[in-house]
């Protein structure tokens, strides 16, 4: 019997490792691709606007494929950071709330 629990432990243990770096993991990347997709969008948004109106001599699609592609890129060099301290920003809320919650149970033990 002791043996099946050590087992289900040592397991337990091992899923609980990877648990929180694949949760950062996804979070870090739907930061990054979310801001490249904004980049993207603005981009295919703004420059036919500004395209047209200074007459560059191109196409309304060509400018919306280069306006994705140069702010997106744009958007892609500064994704990263930001998602960085989004991501620190929630872990450190969380762990804040927690902080709170146990010391709200503390001091509730105590009276």
């Amino acid at each position: 019997m002791s043996a099946m629990k050590s087992e289900a432990n040592l397991k337990k243990s091992r899923c609980g490792k990877w648990r929180p770096v694949a949760y950062w993991t996804g979070w870090f990347l739907a930061w990054v691709l979310g801001i490249i997709a904004t980049g993207a969008i603005v981009g295919a948004i703004t420059f036919p606007i500004g395209g047209l109106f200074i007459d560059t001599g191109r196409t309304a699609g060509e400018l919306v494929v280069i306006g994705a592609r140069f702010l997106s890129f744009i958007f892609m060099i500064w994704a990263p950071a930001v998602a960085l301290v989004m991501c620190v920003m929630k872990a450190w809320k969380r762990n804040a709330a927690r902080e709170r919650a146990r010391s709200g149970m503390n001091a509730d033990a105590q009276t």
